[in-house]
């Protein structure tokens, strides 16, 4: 709540801000977006721990929708209200952002933009629970070895990606599995499954995560290495 309601809407120096903020916030503030990765990783455990209460594909689908469509549709709904009436001009939304917003697909129809910026990260939750759910369906009981395939896959994609320089590759490691987010996900696993004591399935999704995090956080900040350390650690 302090990171999207403080530094992100600081104006910047020289500039007038139009919701009233004046003072400069610390840049630690910044590392409370490191939260978001901590709610992907909270998102592999309840995902593994839903999956395997599931009889099937399709109850696992409509679980995941009840459990977050309702709300969020509200929530869009009400920002929309809110940013269209009482917004400043660059915070009010178009018909397109809303129908966009409504479908979750907004970065893949041109022209339209999340009615709120914190709404990307359901995007990435959509494509994690395509994926995973199409290898429950494909594998069934052998779920945590085809993931541990899909994610070796997807770095695969990407180192190559980047040693050849195919913009491509790296765009679907990217895009259809979401490598950059493998590793939160993948650790959120591990955690379930130490939870229920299958300490070999625990370990070599762990040491996958950390493997995986190497390979596609190997540029970021220093502070992120120190945060997802401590993530690890927990």
């Amino acid at each position: 709540v302090l990171v999207h309601f403080l530094p992100n809407w600081t104006p910047v120096p020289g500039e007038e801000n139009p919701f009233g903020y004046r003072q400069p916030f610390p840049a630690a503030f910044g590392y409370g977006a490191y939260g978001v990765h901590l709610f992907f990783i909270v998102s592999g455990f309840v995902i593994l721990l839903t999956l395997e209460r599931c009889q099937h594909l399709i109850e696992f689908w409509f679980r995941r929708f009840a459990r977050l469509y309702p709300a969020y549709l509200v929530a869009l709904l009400l920002t929309v209200a809110i940013g269209n009436t009482l917004g400043p001009a660059g915070y009010q939304s178009s018909v397109t952002d809303v129908l966009a917003g409504i479908t979750l697909l907004t970065p893949l129809i041109q022209g339209a933009r999340h009615v709120d910026g914190v709404y990307w990260t359901l995007f990435v939750e959509l494509r994690f629970y395509l994926l995973i759910g199409v290898l429950y369906w494909l594998t069934g009981r052998r779920l945590v070895l085809a993931w541990m395939m899909v994610v070796a896959a997807a770095m695969l994609l990407w180192v190559l990606g980047s040693v050849a320089d195919m913009a491509q590759l790296r765009q679907a490691s990217s895009g259809l599995l979401i490598a950059q987010y493998l590793p939160h996900f993948t650790l959120g696993m591990a955690c379930y499954c130490r939870w229920q004591r299958r300490d070999g399935a625990a370990l070599a999704l762990g040491l996958m995560s950390i493997a995986s995090y190497a390979i596609a956080w190997s540029q970021a900040a220093v502070s992120a290495h120190v945060v997802h350390a401590v993530l690890l650690t927990l």
